[in-house]
């Protein structure tokens, strides 16, 4: 059991002085003492310190200074040096000790931390060097310290012989073997008597000098191991602390503090129930070589067995403990470095208790600043995700809870060094790596240090992906050695530098996919990229474009998408920023058009994800820089595009097809691009035939919105459609009018491509069923297409007057309300009907058609009214 292990370590000899306002003139040195351990044989003396409601967190500082202070011999001419300075204007009444009765597995209690917080105030922004002062102001909260027992030096305190009176004694004097041997019954009788003569009031005649009597008496008996077991097990041990916090008199107190210490160093057995680790606390707050001496001489797992054990009030003790020792730097090296540690430190961040997961907090910045690397094991074990889930717990809206306010100073210095290590950690990797810049055969010092430093590149993803680090790491010289990092990795792709020579190819390639996720952690957050706009194009994008060209297919992909997503996300926030359209001069356009450009041909002919990625950075581009239709039209690339929609026809949904047809409608759109090129590519056949089977995808689909894919594809074919038959309907009108005027206008060039686009007509009848759709995206783009067509071709198509077409006009013309759009449907219906007589046979046997005709003429207020009419007068069936 745990708190066996702590006996060995415990004082034998509490001495305590009164301080100077306290003490009573009759004493001549105001000093108890009993005989000393090996303990005080080095010379450590520890002064009594006032209770937690005295001593500030402030205050606390001093108690973690060197051992120097504590080696001083105690004694009244120097009392005011040790007296805690919250104790001055302090009344003789008061309290000054503070003993916690209840069991320690009870959850750390409320009160003290918000006293501990009332006393702590927010940690300003502060340079590194202030780190180590903010946190010794957090190592200690109020309910840690609640004992205080004193070490003498026998070398200059003598120990005084304890005497009692048994004649005057409240209880029988037993000797200790006789209570050793006591049976149930009468033993509970004597602690009884034992406990009744202590709760005496102090205001009765003789009370203080009998209870001086009765503790005298215990102070004899209790270096007996059997009898001060079963006394420190007893309700002996409640009663004696009760009295070390309310008794008035100095005396008493000081005979309490031996009687505690004498059964806590002859004790071989303790009771969960009995508070020793408050005692333990309390003494390493003076020193904290007496923690370090009981790691010495117990061990170190048995002492983090006590952080797993469930009992929270232990757990915050032995926290403060070891955040203690970590600040005075005893033995700091072969602690920070035990991976056992900090894993179990790293745990009690699952605690219920605020005060636990903020000292846990603590302890781990210590270990940290101590030893960078353990913060690659800290993240690991997923302490970023607990240092996010506590943030937002300990919000502003939340700090009134004097716990959460505690926690988040905590949290603070915790986040504030972490930060603060990134650019080292980065600096590491960029001076290892630049080391080994060139050499085919790294020396083994060189692959060392590649070793140390390389996985530490998994703590700046780990930092990357957090929303509580992310906005404070990435700023403009993060972004700039970023940069210099991409340029290595390019360098070992393209063999100049071997990496694999020094840390194998499994460390390398998690090396390379490690900085790859942490620039894709950057990428999915545009206010980042937009705001180091500048350094982005200048440092990140040009090795990412070279890496496009990566013999490894895994790099290609990667640093392809990421360079598509950050030049469609910078061209975005250009445009909107500068205009519509940006400079053919500008850096990052000139930037993609001469490193990507010209491998593009190669890109697109690749296996899936690698054209997906290369048509989106080419959609962004012709999207904004007209310059580069221009540069797609005198290049080898139309083919290419025509020829990868061909195959990928089977993945219809897919992200390849969706862009080819985003990139076709930006040429298309563009009144300088030389559709004839388009045209003798096969434009027309692609898009009757992506056309026509995206339409049956999406009729035949019942749940239109899981269809998100196939809804933006029939979308960007609609504006293609729409774009080359507005392209054609303004050829034909120039001839018409040109016709009409007499100018000899080029009516061939108009048949011709009259001619071109006829098998569009074939879209009629799909067009005409997707009318009643219930989505107003694709109706707007089906009607201007529908119009236009049969404005151009009338009724080529032979099923424009099907069953199915006539029931799709008469949903189309019930479900809407806008009369410009049932006038538009009227006009589609008469330009039918009046060009293929066969359309008008058909309409006179669609009675539901003809129903609704009849109602949209006999409405007097709508416009729609005499088309309606007109219709229905063809047809010979008007009213």
């Amino acid at each position: 059991m745990f708190f066996s292990y702590l006996l060995p370590t415990f004082p034998t000899s509490f001495s305590c002085t009164a301080p100077a306002h306290l003490s009573r003139p009759r004493r001549a040195e105001g000093t108890c003492s009993v005989p000393a351990d090996s303990s005080t044989e080095r010379g450590e003396s520890l002064v009594l310190a006032e209770s937690p409601a005295d001593v500030t967190l402030q205050g606390s500082r001093a108690g973690l200074e060197s051992s120097q202070h504590l080696r001083k011999s105690f004694k009244l001419d120097n009392v005011s040096d040790f007296r805690p300075k919250s104790a001055l204007d302090r009344e003789e009444s008061e309290s000054v000790f503070l003993f916690r009765s209840t069991p320690r597995t009870s959850i750390v209690a409320t009160d003290s931390v918000q006293k501990a917080s009332k006393t702590q105030h927010l940690i300003p922004v502060a340079n590194p060097g202030d780190a180590h002062s903010h946190l010794k102001e957090l190592i200690y909260i109020d309910s840690d310290l609640v004992v205080t027992p004193i070490i003498d030096n026998p070398k200059i305190l003598k120990p005084a012989p304890v005497r009692f009176d048994p004649k005057t004694l409240s209880v029988n004097a037993f000797p200790a073997e006789k209570l050793a041997s006591l049976n149930d019954q009468a033993w509970d009788s004597f602690v009884q008597q034992l406990c009744s003569s202590l709760g005496q009031s102090d205001k009765m005649t003789g009370a203080p000098r009998t209870k001086l009597n009765l503790l005298c008496y215990l102070c004899s008996v209790s270096g007996h191991k059997e009898a001060a077991t079963r006394l420190i097990n007893s309700q002996l041990f409640l009663s004696l602390t009760h009295v070390l916090r309310t008794a008035p008199n100095w005396d008493v107190r000081a005979k309490v503090i031996r009687v505690i210490g004498l059964l806590s160093s002859h004790a071989v057995e303790l009771n969960e129930d009995v508070p020793v680790t408050e005692a333990l606390c309390r003494i390493t707050r003076h020193s904290a070589s007496a923690f370090h001496s009981m790691i010495d001489q117990v061990g170190l797992p048995a002492i983090l067995n006590s952080l797993v054990c469930g009992i929270s009030r232990v757990q915050q003790h032995m926290l403060t403990m070891f955040s203690a020792v970590l600040a005075s730097g005893v033995h700091l090296q072969k602690l920070v470095q035990e991976k056992d540690f900090v894993t179990k430190i790293v745990r009690l961040l699952e605690s219920p208790s605020p005060a636990i997961r903020a000292k846990a907090f603590l302890v781990l910045l210590q270990v940290i600043m101590n030893s960078r690397e353990m913060l690659l094991l800290c993240c690991n074990s997923r302490l970023v995700m607990y240092i996010e889930r506590d943030s937002r717990k300990a919000t502003p809206e939340k700090e009134q809870q004097s716990s959460n306010e505690y926690l988040s100073n905590c949290l603070d210095l915790l986040i504030r060094h972490i930060v603060q290590e990134l650019p080292a950690i980065l600096g590491d990797v960029l001076t290892a790596l630049a080391n080994i810049s060139g050499r085919k055969h790294p020396s083994a010092v060189q692959a060392k240090q590649l070793k140390q430093s390389l996985p530490m590149m998994a703590v700046v993803l780990h930092l990357l992906t957090s929303q509580i680090f992310r906005p404070q790491v990435v700023t403009d010289e993060f972004l700039l050695n970023f940069g210099v990092l991409l340029n290595h990795i390019r360098s070992v792709d393209s063999c100049v530098t071997s990496l694999e020579n020094a840390v194998g190819q499994t460390a390398s390639e998690e090396f390379f996919r490690g900085t790859l996720s942490a620039m894709e952690a950057v990428t999915q957050h545009p206010v980042l990229l937009t705001h180091y706009h500048t350094t982005v194009v200048d440092s990140i994008l040009p090795p990412l474009a070279s890496l496009v060209c990566s013999k490894n297919a895994e790099w290609r992909v990667f640093s392809l998408r990421l360079l598509s997503e950050i030049t469609l996300l910078l061209v975005n926030h250009e445009a909107v920023e500068k205009g519509k359209t940006l400079g053919s001069n500008n850096k990052l356009l000139s930037l993609i058009r001469e490193s990507l450009l010209p491998q593009s041909e190669t890109l697109l002919l690749e296996p899936d994800p690698i054209p997906v990625y290369t048509l989106k950075l080419l959609v962004a581009l012709t999207e904004h820089n007209p310059a580069f239709n221009r540069l797609i039209e005198d290049s080898s690339l139309l083919p290419v595009v025509f020829q990868v929609i061909v195959q990928h026809q089977d993945n219809m949904l897919g992200g390849t097809m969706q862009n080819s047809m985003a990139l076709l409608n930006n040429l298309v759109e563009d009144k300088e691009t030389n559709l004839q090129l388009l045209y003798e590519e096969g434009l027309v056949d692609v898009i009757c035939n992506v056309f026509t089977k995206t339409a049956i995808l999406f009729l035949e689909k019942e749940d239109k919105q899981s269809m998100k894919n196939g809804h933006n594809l029939l979308l960007s074919l609609l504006d293609v459609l729409h774009s080359m038959l507005r392209h054609t309907s303004n050829v034909v009108r120039v001839a018409l009018q040109a016709q009409k005027s007499d100018t000899g206008g080029d009516n061939q060039a108009a048949e011709d491509l009259l001619l071109t686009n006829k098998p569009l007509t074939d879209l009629i009848s799909l067009l005409i069923q997707l009318l009643p759709s219930n989505d107003l995206e694709v109706y707007e783009g089906v009607i201007p297409c529908l119009s236009l067509l049969v404005q151009l071709y009338g009724g080529d198509n032979p099923d424009s007057m099907s069953p199915e077409s006539i029931h799709s006009f008469t949903e189309a013309l019930n479900s809407q309300q806008d009369p410009k759009q049932q006038k538009l449907l009227l006009r589609v219906i008469r330009r039918l009907i009046t060009s293929n007589e066969s359309h008008l046979q058909r309409l006179k046997g669609g009675a539901e058609l003809i129903h609704t005709l009849h109602r949209l003429a006999l409405s007097a207020r709508s416009p729609a009214a005499s088309l309606a009419s007109e219709i229905l007068k063809s047809t010979g069936l008007e009213l």
